[in-house]
């Protein structure tokens, strides 16, 4: 097994649960196999790292003994929009086989970026935007909006319950509100353990915490989006906005 194999196992351990490997073989398959009481959970594996041509220009400015800055624009990114329907697929693949009640993608960030790649995991998942309201609602703050733009939960509503996001000091269980099997899924023995570190759209939204775009609009459609969430909240004008996040990173000899 990988490292990163080992990694999860332990992980799941953590939580008194058992990842069983499934040897691997020609048809395509998910990594592990969960049994909690009477469920059964496939867990498929995808790992992101920092890209070879990020870690050269960073080490570029290193050698010229400048610190290296970067800016991004938190936001769905196509290569993990990829491996999340491979994984997909793989769970799909498997699932009647073997009795499974519910499919997830374990995204497992690997890199100098963590941070950065948790964003990019999450906003890819959900398709979301945070959401600025003006004029007189201005007071009622920044909310994240759940679904504003294309969702890989949604593209993959079919087999895909949640997803694990995690770095090597943050974790959590992004839970996919518009799966088949969601009714499900939220008041599952597996779902309750990793509480209270769940994120849930519905539950954020019945909190007040969050907006949640549940209707079949156009997502290239800004306007009917925007009017959508004014008439739903009770809201003026909403201006949606991806905040940019600045990383700084710098080499430091230090003497022996």
């Amino acid at each position: 097994m990988s490292r990163e194999e080992d990694y999860i196992i332990d992980f799941f351990k953590v939580y008194d649960l058992k990842a069983e490997k499934i040897p691997e073989s020609s048809e395509e398959s998910p990594d592990f196999l969960i049994k909690l009481g009477y469920e059964n959970i496939l867990v498929e594996l995808k790992t992101k790292i920092d890209s070879s041509d990020l870690i050269e220009r960073r080490e570029e400015a290193f050698e010229k003994g400048e610190a290296y800055a970067r800016t991004t624009v938190i936001g769905r990114h196509n290569a993990i929009s990829k491996r999340i329907r491979k994984a997909s697929c793989q769970l799909k693949s498997q699932k009647n086989k073997l009795g499974a009640d519910y499919c997830f993608v374990f995204l497992l960030a690997n890199g100098v970026y963590q941070s950065e790649q948790l964003g990019i995991f999450e906003t890819s998942l959900y398709g979301d935007k945070d959401i600025i309201p003006m004029g007189d609602d201005f007071d009622k703050g920044v909310k994240k909006c759940y679904y504003y733009t294309n969702s890989d939960f949604f593209n993959n509503r079919e087999i895909l319950d949640g997803a694990f996001i995690l770095s090597g000091n943050f974790g959590r269980l992004c839970i996919n509100s518009v799966s088949e099997n969601y009714s499900n899924t939220i008041k599952s023995r597996f779902v309750e353990t990793f509480r209270p570190g769940v994120l849930c759209p519905i539950e954020r939204e019945g909190k007040g915490e969050a907006y949640v775009i549940d209707a079949p609009i156009d997502r290239s459609d800004e306007n009917a989006l925007n009017n959508y969430l004014c008439e739903k909240y009770n809201l003026n004008k909403v201006v949606p906005f991806n905040w940019p996040q600045i990383t700084v990173t710098s080499k430091v000899k230090v003497d022996d």
